[in-house]
């Protein structure tokens, strides 16, 4: 849930605790509840608070439900119809008490608060398909011609009322009339669609499917309602020709596919938006008629394989071109809005895959099944008729991390550089001055030769003994000044317009393969199932972290352990993070590279014969119970909670490109326990 401005994020606040605070600790202000503010150096509330006091609930309900017919006049033609509708209904209420304490006086918080909001979320979709058959010797043809309708509409409500009359009331009537403040919205999609599909079969193995479909949606502009897409697909299965003999091949098919579809812009994109604010009227997006879906085209190609009736394998390449990219442009200053979506861009991806499923092993009682997956991802934007821009998402310092310009591969984000090697410093810094301490960061040391001997002492220019901890550099780097040991700004060149700049790629949210790994082992009536998932290769802002050691209470501080010529004084770590502020820097951009227990089930079920035992289930045909656990364990380097993170919404609009932690809570770890009956 969303904690509203002085409340308190429990998370954010943890990660802001120095060590050994009692946190359940009664408070001395007589109120009896938690110490409010357990450090008395820095104003962080206890995250304790919030999550004694808080009163935050969510009910949900939800309706499915579908119904089919099916009409066979002859054997050669077959009529289906479906019909389907999906109800969500929501209620959230936020509760804060009146007296609910903060650390500095909050006028919406402290005489109590209350915010409740309903939503109604109704989906129906429907459609026809009229389906031909015909064979002529060894060719065979489906074909299919379908109609499909489809409508979502989206209604919400929400009342937020401060300050209390009384206490103990959770009411708006109880709340202050001139503290009310309310809002809603109304949002209708309509779609449909048009298909033909037609299959052709010989011989059982030169096979061909091809798909042209035309589809209308409201949410394209109102001048690109409609567009028409296309598919078509070969496969040959070379084992079922009659020369066909290599030993322990049972099965091996080629298959390629060349296919367009359409990805949809969001509901708004097409609108004029403003933003109300104390009776004042903003543009904020610019409309656009003429915005059409994103034109995606894409090539697959690869083998299928059975081996040796145990083994089966699969390997696809695939090669995608998404022409007219949907982005949210800046507009010129006269037209009075601040940006535009636009279809601007083409982004071309490259995918590869790899598929093993073995039958390990296969007795009377037992079976063994494993399978491994694999996959990489590269994508990289190719064209823009647009002036190159930057985007990010909400949060601290994080709207512009991600170029938008041709070449970029997508997934770089873009920072502040603390320096590394020699490559960033300025062409005139003489770099045999400086040397890389066990943080892999390059300093200045000048004459002391290494940064292991901070702790010596020299005689200064003015005749005074000193420790080179401290000391500052007799030149300057960028106007600014170099201090003995601490990290500095880096520099480069970028490699698009070739400037030099201190504004350079940090790494790549992108992960550079996933390899999952699942096993299904039964014995009787006894299965177990466990997933393993391994993400490799991409990067976490580590926003934590970098709170942290602007709060000398990170970790990477503690100096304990180490020998006495590599401890470093707190101010090196004051520079470390005055290097960039609270702005995305490399000191705190991690490698989050994970494995994962996704999931261990456990299930068993005890058929007829064993249920006849016990008279109470008579009639009972089956009986089955299960327990499931995920995200169970983590095996990661990461500085974290968990390394499963990342913040939606903004320009970018997904957690999978823009990962930040941003003190979100970690995926939970949990077990669901499950009980079957079949009469």
């Amino acid at each position: 849930s969303v904690f509203p401005e002085g409340s308190g994020n429990p998370i954010f606040a943890l990660t802001r605790m120095p060590a050994g605070v009692d946190l359940p600790a009664e408070d001395d202000d007589g109120s009896g509840q938690v110490i409010l503010r357990p450090d008395p150096f820095n104003d962080n509330m206890n995250p304790l608070n919030v999550l004694n006091n808080r009163e935050y609930s969510q009910d949900r309900g939800r309706f499915l439900g579908s119904a089919t017919a099916r009409w066979m006049p002859v054997d050669w033609f077959t009529l289906d119809a479906n019909f389907s509708y999906d109800r969500l209904d929501q209620d959230w209420q936020d509760f804060f008490p009146k007296g609910y304490r903060t650390l500095a006086p909050n006028a919406s918080l402290n005489e109590g608060q209350l915010f409740r909001q309903s939503s109604l979320v109704e989906a129906m979709n429907s459609s026809i398909t009229g389906q031909f058959r015909w064979s002529r010797g060894d060719l065979s043809n489906t074909t299919q011609v379908r109609y499909l309708f489809e409508r979502e509409d989206f209604e919400q409500t929400n009342v937020t009322g401060e300050q209390f009359a009384v206490d103990g009331v959770p009411t708006i009537s109880n709340t202050n009339t001139d503290r009310l403040s309310a809002g809603s919205s109304l949002q209708s999609i309509r779609s449909d669609g048009v298909f033909l599909i037609s299959n052709f079969d010989y011989r059982d193995r030169y096979i061909v499917d091809a798909l042209v479909r035309n589809d209308g949606y409201s949410v394209f502009g109102p001048d690109e309602r409609r567009h028409f897409y296309y598919r078509g697909a070969l496969a040959y299965r070379i084992s079922e020709e009659e020369w066909f003999d290599i030993p322990n091949v049972n099965e091996l098919k080629l298959f390629y596919s060349y296919g367009t579809a359409g990805n949809t812009p969001s509901f708004a994109a097409q609108y004029e938006t403003y933003s109300v604010a104390a009776g004042s009227v903003s543009p904020q997006t610019l409309g656009n008629r003429s915005l059409k879906p994103e034109f995606a085209i894409e090539q697959e190609m690869g083998v299928e394989a059975i081996l040796a009736d145990r083994f089966s394998v699969d390997l696809v390449y695939a090669r995608s071109e998404v022409r007219d990219q949907i982005l949210q442009v800046p507009t010129l200053a006269f037209t009075g809005f601040s940006s535009q979506f636009q279809n601007a861009g083409t982004l071309e991806s490259n995918t590869v895959e790899f598929g093993l499923n073995a039958s390990v092993m296969q007795r009377q009682d037992f079976t063994w099944n494993s399978r491994v997956l694999f996959d990489r991802t590269r994508s990289e934007i190719t064209q823009l008729n647009r002036t190159p821009f930057s985007v990010g998402v909400a949060g601290q310092n994080l709207g512009s991390v991600f170029y938008v310009r041709e070449g970029e591969r997508i997934g770089t984000f873009y920072g502040v550089q603390v320096a590394e090697n020699c490559g960033h410093l300025p062409a005139e810094v003489d770099c045999s001055q400086f040397d890389v301490n066990d943080d892999g960061l390059l300093v200045w040391v000048g004459d002391a030769g290494s940064w292991r001997n901070g702790w010596d002492t020299f005689i200064d220019e003015d005749g005074q003994e000193r420790q080179y901890w401290g000391s500052t550099a007799p030149f300057t780097i960028r106007g600014g000044a170099v201090s003995w040991g601490a990290p500095i700004v880096g520099e480069g060149v970028d490699r698009v317009t070739g400037e030099t700049t201190t504004f350079l790629p940090l790494g790549s949210t992108v992960p550079d393969y996933t390899i999952s790994l699942s096993n299904t082992f039964s014995y009787r009536g006894f299965t177990v199932y466990g997933l393993i998932d391994a993400v490799q290769g991409f990067k976490v802002y580590n926003q934590p972290l970098q709170w942290a050691t602007f709060q000398n209470y990170s970790g990477i501080m503690d100096q304990r352990g180490k020998p006495e010529n590599e401890q470093k004084p707190v101010g090196y770590y004051d520079a470390l993070y005055g290097v960039s502020g609270l702005q995305p820097s490399s000191a705190f951009v991690d490698d989050a590279s994970f494995i994962k227990l996704r999931e261990l089930s456990v299930r068993y079920r005890a058929g007829q014969d064993i249920l006849e035992r016990f008279p109470v289930l008579g009639g009972v045909e089956a009986l089955t119970v299960s327990l499931t656990g995920r995200n169970l364990w983590t095996r990661t380097d990461y500085d974290g909670y968990d390394p499963e993170v990342g913040r939606a919404g903004g320009s970018v609009g997904s957690a999978a490109l823009a990962r930040v932690d941003g003190f979100n809570y970690p995926n939970f770890r949990t077990w669901t326990f499950g009980l079957e009956l079949n009469f």
